[in-house]
């Protein structure tokens, strides 16, 4: 999913979660199947089922960890520090605290103060400011619905499904 012409997610987070989607898939369809790993080999060194049950937990343990430090580090920069280019802030000035402002609502804001300074003057010019007004309205309502995509999308999709595989995959080894 994009943002602005930008990934939401960096390319080391989707591919370490789809690293512990795939790999707590195959611990489960092992287990849950029943497959024989007695022939499993390494290296041509055969692997026993101690070994695996010791060995999986252990990399869907720091397939996690990756996931997690490289998800945290994309859902923070999301925030206020990595929109510079899609956000004013309104009263900056030499460590000032302002007022940060999405770029529509400020577009917003300068259209109603347009038309009310000479709305005569739009007209001459040809520009509707009411009309423009609604659109830019409508646009920001549109814009809830991607902010609720967006967050099924970083939150459940690319984090919590392949956290809660893993979590399962792993129950399934210690129970087995």
């Amino acid at each position: 999913m994009n943002f602005a012409g930008q990934p939401l997610l960096s390319r080391q987070t989707l591919a370490a979660g789809r690293s512990l989607f795939l790999f707590s898939f195959a611990v489960f369809l092992t287990i849950r199947l029943d497959l024989d790993t007695s022939m499993m080999e390494v290296f041509d060194i055969p692997v026993s089922r101690e070994i695996q049950s010791l060995a999986a937990p252990i990399g869907m343990a720091t397939i996690f960890l990756t996931l997690l430090v490289h998800w945290l580090g994309d859902v923070v920069s999301l925030g206020p520090f990595n929109v510079s280019m899609k956000q004013k802030t309104d009263g900056l000035v030499f460590g000032q605290v302002g007022n940060s402002i999405s770029l529509l609502e400020s577009l917003i804001q300068t259209v109603d103060g347009l038309n009310e300074l000479d709305p005569a003057k739009a007209r001459v010019v040809g520009i509707n400011l009411e009309r423009v007004q609604v659109e830019m309205k409508s646009i920001q309502k549109n814009m809830l619905r991607y902010h609720k995509a967006a967050w099924v999308y970083v939150y459940i999709w690319s984090f919590g499904v392949p956290s809660l595989l893993a979590v399962y995959a792993a129950y399934l080894i210690t129970h087995a």
